[in-house]
């Protein structure tokens, strides 16, 4: 788990460089080449997490928890996609994220 921490905490840092609309789009502001894969996934993932966050804190008692349960599986999985493509780990672009073994 720590590996992981500061494996994003690394990613994370990298990211500073660029504004937050233009990682969505996938886009370097300063060049206009794509980000890495890992860059991606990690805005994503960061995305999800705060939008469990903002269902969490909101009051409205109408929000099933099964939405903020999502977005927080959604958060993770991206979490790891980010981490293995960062460490170069092929997987699926499938719902699958183990090591292509063949």
């Amino acid at each position: 788990m720590l590996y992981l921490v500061t494996s994003m905490t690394f990613i994370k840092r990298k990211q500073d460089l660029f504004s937050a609309q233009q990682m969505k789009k996938g886009l370097n502001y300063m060049s206009n080449k794509l980000l890495p894969q890992y860059s991606i996934f990690f805005n994503k993932a960061n995305t999800d997490l705060k939008v469990a966050e903002y269902l969490l804190n909101s009051e409205d008692e109408e929000i099933d928890m099964e939405a903020i349960y999502f977005h927080l599986q959604q958060a993770s999985e991206k979490y790891i996609k980010s981490l293995l493509s960062f460490n170069k780990i092929h997987f699926e672009k499938i719902h699958d994220i183990s090591p292509n073994n063949s």
